[in-house]
């Protein structure tokens, strides 16, 4: 059971009500691991432009090996960038370095999420996360 510390009687039952609304499944914890279990996959947002890179003569090998990986298990595929955010995402790949993979542009995108209650979303180039 989630407790709500320091709220009222009244609030904790309004938080709890608005909790199991939102969240309908149902407020146990996990029983802590006991043995230490294989790392997940990372969760990877792949742009369109790494599909694309795949038949430019610049970023197909990095594009190619980003595609072997996922096919080998090492990553898995989300497929919306609003998904990527809210399914917390490990990298969001792109080789759009003008609109997507740009400093300028990452710090907006995450100052969004941010305001919006989730994490900040790191943006990569499949050249960064291809090679372990």
């Amino acid at each position: 059971m989630i407790r709500f510390v320091g709220a009222g009687f009244a609030l904790r039952a309004v938080l709890r009500k608005f909790f199991l609304h939102y969240h309908p499944r149902p407020m146990t914890r996990s029983p802590k691991p006991t043995t230490l279990a294989e790392p997940r996959p990372l969760r990877l947002y792949l742009d369109t432009s790494v599909f694309g890179g795949v038949y430019d003569n610049e970023f197909k090998e990095a594009s190619n090996m980003l595609f072997d990986k996922i096919k080998a298990g090492k990553f898995v595929c989300i497929y919306s960038r609003a998904t990527a955010t809210i399914c917390n995402a490990d990298f969001l790949i792109s080789w759009n370095f003008k609109h997507i993979v740009n400093v300028f542009r990452i710090k907006n995108y995450n100052s969004v999420n941010m305001q919006n209650g989730y994490k900040s979303l790191d943006i990569r180039s499949p050249k960064e996360v291809i090679y372990d």
